[in-house]
């Protein structure tokens, strides 16, 4: 069989179309980002554990993590919030920090997430995972 451009955009359709079938809607969303609220360093502490279990990109982590290239951080980090994709209303509680003695990479297949804000950072006070170091932990 040929390939030819058609048969391309017609797959590349499909795939989309396929794909979006996934995504959860914005009142899906809100509803999956409110019954997984985190604070500031929990959310780091996610993208963390992302990072680590090779989930992340470091260049995510740090648009999650940072407001700009100066180094500021966000008042209000993102981070993933996951839900089941056949039933929305379950929820995958990831972990919140990448140093958890028993942490576990794994995620079910059919487990999407949505992008949620924690709670703002309460100032002064350390972040308890400042998350992962590219020099040390890769």
């Amino acid at each position: 069989m040929i390939i030819t451009r058609k048969h391309a955009v017609l797959a590349v359709s499909i795939l989309v179309a396929s794909n979006l079938s996934y995504a959860a809607t914005l009142e899906e969303s809100t509803r999956i980002c409110n019954s997984d609220v985190l604070y500031h360093d929990h959310a780091i502490g996610r993208n963390a554990w992302e990072v680590y279990c090779g989930h992340m990109s470091m260049r995510t982590y740090k648009y999650y993590k940072y407001a700009d290239d100066s180094g500021s951080i966000r008042l209000k980090a993102y981070y993933n919030a996951y839900y089941y994709v056949d039933d929305p209303n379950k929820k995958f509680m990831a972990p919140v920090s990448s140093r958890t003695a028993q942490f576990n990479c794994s995620v079910p297949t059919n487990v999407e997430s949505v992008v949620c804000s924690s709670l703002i950072l309460n100032f002064p006070g350390p972040i308890i995972d400042p998350g992962p170091d590219p020099e040390k932990d890769f």
